[in-house]
């Protein structure tokens, strides 16, 4: 994706090129888009391992963070376990939802907690259809099925023309995933998932379904829209600072059981 030493091993950057790498040049802002009812920012596969550059866009009002990542580098699923991992603390970090689409890697929707609500497993072609929350008053609309899935449950009343035009939306981007395989024959191991749970990874990752229900502290609750976590308003100089008092009260701790050879006296 990215070669940063072009001018000093030019022929290595011409190797390379060969094998049709698309290099692209590192950007100098951080973009927030604009939706009708939200705004949210995108970072590109491993910039999700990196925290100041999450909280760089929620410091400039990302509602959302929309990660995209090409996973297909890790030959078994603990590397993208990890990856996945990491992204979930940035959601932690700033308090905002996660989307995750990725290719062979974890596909997962995590609320701004890092619970995981709905997922896919890695190396399986699906489609994976939630509603997402937004904290604040967005929480109190219809939210944004039409965006990025539907809702698990079907509502009744006014709520059932909604869910079916939902139901016809899954059934034409299932079509399209099926329509996309024709001529090489469809994969056994493949699997449709509307919003589906993916037990092993919620379990191993955030402990069992029955641990992400009320916890104290009203963990729950969502945040209010522009609410700040204090990682996302001071940064790393916080825990860098409590680090420092650590090791300083580590300092003085040995010092005073480690006298000097002036303090001892022998008979």
């Amino acid at each position: 994706e990215y070669f940063p030493y072009e001018k000093e091993f030019p022929w290595v950057y011409q190797a390379l090129q060969s094998f049709d790498v698309h290099f692209w040049e590192p950007g100098t802002e951080q973009t927030v888009f604009q939706h009708p009812r939200f705004r949210f920012s995108t970072p590109i596969c491993f910039e999700d391992v990196f925290p100041y550059l999450v909280r760089g866009f929620v410091q400039k009002g990302a509602d959302l963070i929309i990660n995209i990542s090409n996973d297909y580098w890790s030959l078994t699923p603990v590397e993208g376990r990890q990856h996945a991992t990491h992204a979930l603390l940035r959601a932690v970090e700033n308090r905002r939802p996660l989307l995750r689409a990725t290719a062979s890697g974890w596909t997962l929707y995590a609320d701004p907690y890092g619970r995981i609500l709905a997922s896919l497993p890695p190396y399986e072609e699906g489609a994976l259809l939630v509603e997402v929350t937004l904290p604040g008053y967005w929480k109190r609309g219809e939210g944004f099925g039409g965006f990025l899935g539907i809702r698990q449950g079907r509502p009744s009343g006014i709520g059932a023309d909604r869910a079916e035009q939902q139901s016809s939306l899954i059934q034409s981007l299932q079509q399209g995933a099926s329509g996309s395989r024709e001529g090489r024959g469809s994969p056994t191991d493949r699997k449709e998932r509307q919003g589906s749970l993916n037990p092993s990874f919620q379990k191993e990752t955030l402990g069992s379904p029955a641990d992400s229900g009320e916890r104290p502290g009203g963990l729950n609750s969502s945040p209010q829209r522009g609410a700040e976590t204090l990682y996302t308003r001071y940064g790393d100089w916080f825990p860098l600072f409590c680090g420092a008092v650590v090791l300083l009260l580590m300092g003085m701790s040995f010092r005073r059981r480690n006298p000097s050879e002036q303090e001892l006296h022998f008979p």
